[in-house]
């Protein structure tokens, strides 16, 4: 190996400076949150539907009024239980995925990169 193809290796190999979190649960970003996990999303879009419904519904009825509490009511609902799904702790991998992890490091394949 050439001594640059040793020091592009070096670039691409060297990991210390990356943080790796484990236990924390797969999530993506929206604006407004830091990491959303699908229960946080979907809390948020069904509030938001069910919210925007309602107040249609109630404006079209000729109930301005009722549609604003409607709409104050649904939005801190929504609120709510985006933040309380937020603090579910994340699942562990299932029994068998252990099982297969388990497996795979009792019996380690030895692999050359070539």
């Amino acid at each position: 190996m050439t001594e640059s193809a040793r020091d592009a290796a070096k670039i691409y190999s060297n990991q210390r400076t990356v943080p790796i979190y484990i236990g924390e649960g797969d999530g993506f970003r929206l604006p407004g949150k830091a990491k959303w996990r699908p229960a946080d999303a979907l809390a948020a879009i069904l509030g938001g539907i069910t919210t925007a419904g309602l107040v249609t519904s109630s404006i079209m009825a000729g109930h301005a009024h009722t549609a604003l509490y409607i709409l104050i009511i649904g939005a801190a609902v929504t609120v709510g239980a985006v933040a309380v799904l937020g603090r579910l702790p994340v699942l562990r991998p299932a029994p068998i995925v252990r099982a297969v992890w388990l497996i795979t490091n009792l019996v380690p394949r030895i692999r050359e990169s070539g």
